[in-house]
């Protein structure tokens, strides 16, 4: 039983929320929404809500709405969250602009445009860095040279037999004693 029995109101769903009852306060905010369909103000609660439990998609959907009703900042701002909860950098990024665009003044989407902007240049920078060349060599996806490794200038590649004879040639090349006897 939901405990605003027949007065659901968006002050309602708000109260509800803060109270840390989303279940009760989608119910509400659902309730509100079925008595009057352009109540932006319920849909972004009901975003809210939503984002609380853990519903990003409902979120997202739910802010959504609220945006194409009446657009305005803190709607931008609450989409934008919902977008980087659900990895989205992008749109995030997108929707903490538009909300600053809004209202300058509102510091936690620039604060979040900030953030984002520099955690996005360095993605970009750390993926440019692993789709160079490898140190050791070329491209890392050839069939035939399935580890990268090419011989730089000046170094030379060839087969190397220990000047006694042994056959302890791998000992010798990783600093192993080449006196050492390995044979039976």
């Amino acid at each position: 039983m939901n405990d605003f029995a027949g007065r659901a109101t968006v002050d309602t769903a708000i109260q509800l929320l803060r109270e840390g009852k989303p279940h009760e306060c989608i119910a509400c905010a659902e309730k509100v929404i079925s008595a009057d369909p352009d109540n932006a103000k319920a849909y972004s609660v009901l975003g809210a809500a939503y984002a609380q439990v853990g519903e990003r998609g409902m979120a997202i959907a739910a802010f959504l709405q609220s945006l194409n009703i009446e657009p305005n900042a803190r709607a931008y701002f609450n989409l934008g969250m919902a977008y980087e909860k659900s990895e989205r950098l992008k749109d995030a990024l997108e929707q903490y602009e538009h909300a600053v665009d809004m209202d300058p003044s509102y510091r936690a989407a620039a604060e979040a445009v900030n953030r984002l902007t520099k955690q996005l240049a360095e993605e970009a920078k750390a993926a440019a860095a692993a789709a160079s060349p490898h140190m050791l060599g070329g491209d890392d996806s050839s069939d035939d040279n399935p580890y990268g490794i090419t011989a730089k200038a000046g170094w030379e590649v060839h087969d190397y037999t220990p000047s006694d004879g042994s056959t302890n040639a791998g000992a010798h090349l990783l600093g192993g004693d080449d006196s050492e006897d390995n044979s039976e």
